[in-house]
C-alpha cells in the first residue's frame, strides 16, 4: 500500500506533533507493509510550525504565502504527490491506527474515495480542553456527497478533476466530493474512528462571529449553492439545500410571494425556521435564532450579489530539512 500523506495547517502547534506523531507511529507498523511520503503545506505559520515539520523529518515541507486557503494549501500539497493514494488530513488531526488495521486491504480494494469517522475534542482560547465526542462504532457504511477535510482518494482521480477548486475559501471538500459524485465516483464513509480532531467548538460564539466577519458563509454555501444548482444543476448539492438549508428554501419563497399575500408570506419562512430553532435547542435557543437569521440572510444575498475572484496571487516555498 503506497500513500502520500498531505497535511495543511497554520498555527498548529502542539496539534501539529499530535499529527506527525501518529503518523510515525502508522508507518511502524510492520503490520501494514505501508510505503509512504509525508507533505506538510504550511499557511504562512507565525509559530514553530516549520520546526515542528523539521524535527519530524517530514519528507517535503513546503510554505505558501499571499491569498492563500485550505484549496490551495491541498492542490499544492497534491503537486508533489507520487504515489497512488493520496491522504489528506488538517494539522490538528491524530490519525487512528485501528482503521488501517481493520480490513485494510479491503478499503482500498474496494474503493475509490473513502474516509471514516473522526470525533472532536474541544478546547476553549487558551487550549485547555473542555468535552469531547462521543463515538459508538457501527459496522454500517454509508455513501455520501461530502467528504470533510480528511479523506483518502486515488491520485488519477485527484488530477482528472483538477483537484480543489482554489477560489473555494471554505466548503471545497463539499465541491470536490459533489463533483466526484456528478462523474461517477462514489464517497464511501466507514463508521469507524480514523481520526481524532483538537479543535475550537464549531458553535462558539466567538468562532461563529470570526466566519461572518470573514465571509465565510458566502463562499460555503452562496458560492457552492450556485454553482452546483444555478450555473451547472447537480442534483446531489439539491439534496444538500433540502436537507441542511430548507429554511433558506422557504426565505425565497416568502420573499417573491409577498406581494401577492403581503407579511402573510413570512409565515412560509417562519414555520420551517421555528422547528429548525427548536431540533436545534441545545445549542442555545437565543444564540442559535440569531445565527440561522444571520445565515440565511447572508447566503441569500451572496447567491445574488457574491461572485469572488478566480485569480489568486501566492507564493510557494520549498524548505530544506
Amino acid at each position: 500500500m503506497k500513500i502520500s500523506f498531505i497535511v495543511i495547517g497554520r498555527n498548529e502547534g502542539f496539534k501539529l506533533r499530535k499529527c506527525f506523531t501518529s503518523l510515525k507511529k502508522l508507518n511502524s507498523n510492520q503490520n501494514l507493509k505501508l510505503k509512504s511520503e509525508t507533505i506538510y503545506v504550511d499557511s504562512d505559520s507565525s509559530d514553530d510550525s516549520i520546526s515542528i515539520a523539521k524535527e519530524h523529518k517530514i519528507n517535503h515541507i513546503i510554505k505558501i504565502k499571499g491569498n492563500i486557503n485550505a484549496a490551495i494549501a491541498r492542490n499544492v500539497g497534491a503537486s508533489y504527490a507520487k504515489y497512488d493514494w493520496l491522504l489528506f488530513l488538517d494539522g490538528d488531526m491524530e490519525l487512528q491506527e485501528s482503521f488501517f488495521l481493520d480490513d485494510h486491504e479491503d478499503k482500498f480494494t474496494d474503493n475509490d474515495f473513502f474516509s471514516g469517522q473522526f470525533i472532536n475534542y474541544y478546547y476553549n482560547r487558551e487550549w485547555n480542553k473542555i468535552s469531547e465526542d462521543e463515538f459508538v462504532p457501527n459496522p454500517k457504511t454509508e455513501k455520501q456527497f461530502t467528504p470533510g477535510g480528511l479523506f483518502i482518494v486515488k491520485n488519477k482521480i485527484w488530477k482528472e478533476l483538477n483537484g480543489m477548486r482554489d477560489y473555494y475559501k471554505r466548503s471545497q471538500d463539499f465541491d470536490f466530493g459533489l463533483r466526484c459524485f456528478k462523474n461517477g465516483y462514489r464517497f464511501t464513509r466507514y463508521n469507524q474512528l480514523l481520526a481524532i480532531h483538537h479543535t475550537i467548538s464549531y458553535l462558539s460564539n466567538s468562532r461563529n462571529l470570526e466566519f461572518f466577519k470573514k465571509g465565510y458563509y458566502l463562499y460555503s454555501r452562496s458560492l457552492l449553492y450556485r454553482d452546483h444548482i444555478f450555473t451547472n444543476f447537480n442534483r446531489y448539492c439539491f439534496k444538500i439545500l433540502i436537507k441542511q438549508d430548507y429554511t433558506l428554501v422557504f426565505l425565497f419563497l416568502s420573499t417573491i410571494s409577498i406581494p401577492f399575500l403581503n407579511l402573510y408570506a413570512m409565515l412560509f419562512y417562519l414555520l420551517p425556521f421555528l422547528y429548525k430553532v427548536i431540533k436545534n435547542r441545545k445549542n442555545g435557543l437565543f444564540f442559535y435564532t440569531g445565527y440561522l437569521i444571520a445565515r440565511d440572510i447572508t447566503v441569500a444575498l451572496g447567491l445574488l450579489f457574491f461572485y469572488p475572484s478566480k485569480t489568486l496571487r501566492y507564493n510557494i516555498e520549498y524548505i530544506d530539512k
